[in-house]
C-alpha cells in the first residue's frame, strides 16, 4: 500500500471530483478508522450502560475489567504514540479547553504577567484575557517581527519576558499564518527565566517532556480521527512544579479521565 500522495486517495471516502483542501478544520477520515468508529459504536449499543457508565471513563465500577478504563488505555496508545507518559495524558474538547485548563490552575497574583503574541490563536487570547481580569493579571500581547524568521520569533518573545511573567502561551505552528516557530529554543529561554510554558496546537514530538511544559494537539489533523469526536490531547508536565502544579485534569470540568 502506498504511503503518502495520490496512492492513498482510495483510502479517504472523498467525492472523486473534488479536490479538497480543508483538512485543518474538518479533516477527512479514511475508511479504516470510520470502520472501527462503526464498530465501537455497535458494541457501545450492545450494552450502553456498561459501555459508558462502567468502561468508558469508570465512573461506575466494571468488575469484569482488570486493567484501566478504556478512555486511558486509548490515552496510553495515544501518548505512545506521541512519545509521552499516559500518566501526563488526557482528553479535552479542544485545545482552547487545554490551555484553559492551565490557565485556570495556575495561582495568578495581581500584577502577574499572562504572555501571548499577537499571532495567538483569537480564543485562547479571549481565555487569557478573562483569566486575566479574574485574577488582576495583566496580558502582554507580543508584537512578531515581520518577515517572521525562527530568530526573530525567539527573540521577540525572550525579550518580552519580565519579571512578573508567569505563563508564556506560545503557538508551536501558528493558526492563521502557518509559521513554524523555534518552540523548542523558545520553551528553553523561557525555562531559563521562570515562565511556565503553554504551547498549542499542532506537531508533538518536538516538544521536551519537561517540568513547566504543557502542550495541546488537536488529535483528528494529527492520527486522521473521527471528526465527530473532535477529542484533544493535552500533554502536561507541570505536577513537579512546587507553586504552580497543574490540579489534576480530572477535576477540571469536561476533561475526561
Amino acid at each position: 500500500m502506498a504511503t503518502f500522495g495520490r496512492g492513498l486517495r482510495s483510502e479517504f471516502p472523498l467525492d472523486p471530483d473534488l479536490t479538497y483542501l480543508n483538512h485543518g478544520t474538518v479533516g477527512v477520515v479514511p475508511r479504516r478508522v470510520l470502520e472501527a468508529k462503526a464498530a465501537l459504536a455497535l458494541e457501545a449499543e450492545r450494552s450502553p450502560s456498561a459501555f459508558m457508565l462502567r468502561e468508558l471513563a469508570g465512573e461506575m465500577p466494571a468488575p469484569w475489567r482488570a486493567g484501566p478504563t478504556r478512555m486511558r488505555e486509548a490515552a496510553e496508545a495515544v501518548a505512545s504514540f506521541v512519545g509521552a507518559r499516559g500518566e501526563d495524558f488526557v482528553f479535552t474538547p479542544n485545545v482552547t479547553h487545554a490551555i484553559n485548563a492551565v490557565l485556570r490552575s495556575l495561582p495568578f497574583e495581581p500584577g502577574d504577567e499572562i504572555l501571548v503574541t499577537d499571532l495567538t490563536y483569537g480564543a485562547i487570547t479571549y481565555g487569557a484575557l478573562h483569566r486575566a481580569r479574574e485574577t488582576g493579571a495583566v496580558v502582554n500581547v507580543v508584537e512578531m517581527p515581520y518577515p517572521v524568521t525562527p530568530e526573530s520569533a525567539r527573540d521577540a518573545i525572550l525579550g518580552a519576558v519580565g519579571q512578573r511573567t508567569r505563563l508564556a502561551i506560545v503557538d508551536h505552528v501558528t493558526s492563521e499564518s502557518a509559521l513554524l516557530l523555534p518552540l523548542a529554543e523558545i520553551a528553553a529561554g523561557l525555562r531559563a527565566k521562570g515562565a511556565t510554558i503553554t504551547t498549542s496546537v499542532k506537531p508533538w514530538r518536538m516538544v521536551p517532556n519537561e517540568s513547566k511544559t504543557a502542550y495541546a494537539q488537536t488529535i483528528p489533523r494529527l492520527l486522521c480521527n473521527s471528526t465527530g469526536s473532535y477529542s484533544m490531547g493535552l500533554k502536561c508536565s507541570l505536577r513537579a512544579t512546587k507553586q504552580q502544579s497543574l490540579s489534576r485534569l480530572e477535576n477540571i470540568p469536561y476533561a475526561t479521565r
